[in-house]
């Protein structure tokens, strides 16, 4: 899939945070980003320590899905929080 860039690029400010704030958890982008081109969010979160990968596993903490995100990466996410809350 080729990816269009954000949908509304600039229109949200892009968060400001402690230092490491987000160190431990692990992201996985998926569709079109709103605001922010995909590389710019990459880099938000690896500045405040957290980790990106292209794929949803155990270790993922949070699925950013945009528009067309890929229906596989959210089918896997809902299995694994299906099966994580019984």
């Amino acid at each position: 899939m080729q990816r269009t860039g954000p949908l509304n690029p600039g229109s949200k400010p892009i968060p400001v945070g402690a230092p490491n704030c987000l160190l431990g958890l692990t992201f996985v982008f998926s569709g079109d980003m709103d605001s922010t081109p995909r590389d710019q969010a990459e880099e938000t979160v690896k500045r405040y320590g957290g980790r990106v990968t292209s794929s949803i596993s155990s270790k993922t903490s949070y699925l950013v899905a945009g528009a067309n995100a890929g229906e596989s990466k959210s089918k896997k996410v809902r299995i694994k929080t299906t099966r994580t809350n019984l």
